[in-house]
């Protein structure tokens, strides 16, 4: 099944990567947070970057066309970057 990627940075500390893992889901499986859909994220240790896997071209692009995205991290609000690039 193909998937359609986008690349999410965010300023949370690396040793965050599975709480912002966890973060990251909820909010692209979301809907009304992120014009999200069915998805799975991937982390890499050490770095603050993760891939999101949309099943869905379409879900993929009005998540990209909202302007704005944002997590809580350990009660720290965390801007997120998204860019079109190949997945972690």
């Amino acid at each position: 099944m193909e998937e359609w990627g986008i690349v999410v940075e965010g300023d949370w500390a690396p040793e965050q990567n599975r709480t912002a893992k966890n973060k990251l889901l909820k909010h692209f499986l979301s809907e009304k947070k992120s014009g999200g859909g069915e998805c799975r994220v991937e982390t890499v240790d050490g770095v603050a970057r993760a891939a999101v896997l949309f099943k869905s071209r379409q879900v993929r692009d009005r998540v990209l066309s909202k302007p704005i995205h944002e997590i809580t991290v350990d009660d720290r609000s965390v801007k997120l970057r998204l860019s079109e690039d190949s997945p972690v």
